[in-house]
């Protein structure tokens, strides 16, 4: 045999075959060289082609498990492209990056530890894997287009923080993915990159980097249950988040400006959705068969399209902004249940068949005084009655926590207004929260403490007995706990430096921070004893800066500190 090995390399170093052929040279699963005898079945007949920079260029053999040589930094494009025997493989810890692809179509693979160290994994380089099975490891920077298309048997997804764009088709198809961890450094999610995982059941938060989100990214992730997306994303593609069935309640980003077609089509479980101030298109089948039931289309949007709206049957009351200036065909068709529209007055064109298979005698409609919207209505036989004005918007609203678990709301007066409406997005959830007649505050007595409040507020008049409300204004938001500590003060005492403040409601104890002289920013003690603390390891010889935080303990015991105040500083005699 060691004969026939010596002719072999000899020959191929005659005719000009540079690259290493390395026979039997295995690693354990850590990257560990095993050292094999003479009769070593590990790798047995498998012959590896590696170059001088540590790259596999070329594999032959029939084996179901094999060992990647020690040393091999890549594994070059196509290497392992349908291969019908491998079933495992093990490599060394020195593997940086996996090409493109790599194991492609190689559908008895289950199994191949990936090493933390790797660092990219080509296009397409586990495409088609369908029995594969694996662990993402962290200190990937890069993964490439359709790297784990149709893998249907893995079950976890890691994106690391160093990964910015996770692209087309990445994990389309993955159908018994249970788990997903997103990174916090995302800025674009590509085509199809994590459609059809039906078993992924999750809160969807999306990183803050996030910019856009393509086509179809999460369609048909039937497990996803709520959405929430920071304010960067600008960008959702067709069908971004269509016949997600389970989804409840979606946060949508306030700095979107193109809303998809299609984006929530098929979702049967929401119930609300708040329209950015930005979205200027609502495209067609944008919310086609969700179940909500009030929509509140900002004055940003231009156009609405082709079924727009189409079987929202649950969909009763229906504000058009004064932005709306063409409906297209079928935008409100099959949405039976639709009562109550409320007209823009810059309507100027609408389309065929906009209510197909409602019943339009039932409903009732707001139109302003010489506008299109009055055309509509008699062509579509909706009652109306003709409005001036709705109210105005309040203006100059603010939220700020007022304690445990309360928030106090606050804005001017509306002209016309006998009181004001307030509405709340709390848990993804938006809902009624209260109303007052007695003045321009509000204080909410229920709101999360570890969580933001969204809080919507709506004058309000009555014409002929029946409640309306004015215009939406923009939202504040904010938690129920401690306000910031006021009249915060330090006094110089000997050997001591003593702080005071003022009383914060619902206080149940104070946290003390400062930075002492050539020290960093560091808790300094707490108390529950009342409204002072006194220092007695202050320096003499300089100043130390301090902050009181008020906090109080949520139902579950948990520390929940308040809002940051001013700081002071002092010095002990």
């Amino acid at each position: 045999m060691k004969r026939f090995l010596s002719l072999f390399i000899s020959f191929c170093l005659i005719f000009g075959c540079f690259s290493a052929i390395v026979l039997a040279d295995p690693s354990s699963e850590n990257g560990e060289a095993i050292e094999m005898d003479e009769d070593s079945s590990l790798n047995a007949g498998a012959v590896f082609t590696v170059n001088e920079d540590g790259v596999l260029t070329g594999y032959s053999g029939s084996n179901a498990t094999i060992f990647i040589p020690n040393n091999v930094v890549k594994i070059d494009d196509f290497v392992f492209q349908d291969n019908r025997y491998l079933t495992t493989v093990t490599v060394p810890s020195s593997l940086k990056e996996i090409g493109d692809y790599a194991f492609d179509n190689c559908p008895k693979l289950s199994t191949i530890n990936l090493p933390e160290g790797l660092t990219k994994i080509g296009n397409s380089a586990f495409a088609n894997c369908k029995n594969l099975n694996c662990t993402i490891p962290d200190s990937l920077e890069s993964i490439g287009e359709l790297a784990f298309y149709k893998c249907e048997k893995l079950q976890s997804i890691h994106i690391s923080d160093k990964i910015t764009v996770v692209p087309f088709g990445t994990f389309t198809y993955c159908k018994n993915v249970k788990t997903v961890t997103l990174g916090n450094s995302i800025e674009k999610i590509g085509e199809d990159a994590f459609r059809g995982l039906p078993l992924w059941e999750a809160d969807l938060v999306l990183p803050d980097t996030l910019t856009i989100i393509e086509d179809y990214a999460f369609c048909g992730d039937e497990g996803l249950t709520s959405l929430y997306m920071g304010d960067n994303v600008t960008e959702l593609g067709v069908y971004s988040f269509a016949d997600n069935k389970k989804l409840e309640s979606v946060r949508l980003s306030d700095g979107l400006i193109q809303l998809g077609a299609c984006s929530f089509s098929g979702a049967e479980c929401l119930t609300s959705i708040t329209l950015p101030e930005k979205v200027t298109i609502l495209e067609d089948e944008v919310l086609a068969n969700s179940l909500v039931t009030k929509l509140t289309i900002p004055d940003s949007v231009k156009k609405i399209e082709y079924r727009a709206m189409a079987s929202m049957t649950k969909l009763e009351e229906v504000f058009i902004g004064n932005g709306v200036s063409s409906i297209g065909n079928e935008a409100f068709a099959d949405c039976t249940s639709l009562t109550t529209l409320y007209f823009s007055k810059g309507l100027k064109s609408y389309g065929e068949d906009l209510f197909k298979g409602c019943d339009t005698s039932k409903m009732f409609a707001y139109v302003y005084d010489e506008t299109k919207a009055i055309d509509l209505c008699e062509e579509y036989g909706i009652a109306y009655e003709i409005v001036d004005k709705r109210l105005d918007p309040v203006e100059g609203l603010t939220a700020e926590p007022a304690g445990k678990n309360k928030v106090k709301l606050t804005w001017e007066p509306v002209e016309g207004a006998v009181g004001y409406l307030i509405y709340g997005q709390k848990n993804g959830k938006y809902a009624y929260v209260g109303m007052t007649t007695l003045g321009t505050t509000f204080t909410d007595r229920n709101a999360l403490d570890t969580d933001y409040n969204y809080y919507f507020v709506f004058a309000y008049e009555y014409k002929d007995g029946s409640m309306w409300a004015g215009k939406g204004a923009p939202y504040v938001f904010a938690k129920g706990i401690c306000p910031a500590v006021a009249n915060l003060k330090a006094i110089a005492q000997k050997g001591s430096v003593k702080l005071t403040w003022t009383k914060v409601p619902d206080a149940e104890g104070y946290l003390i921070y400062g930075i002492r002289p050539g020290e960093k920013y560091a808790l300094v003690g707490m108390t529950t004893l009342g409204e002072t603390f006194t220092d007695k390891k202050a320096s003499t010889s300089d100043f130390t800066f301090y902050w009181v935080f008020a906090y109080h303990r949520d139902a579950n015991g948990k520390m929940i500190a308040g809002l940051t105040g001013k700081y002071t500083y002092g010095k002990a005699r």
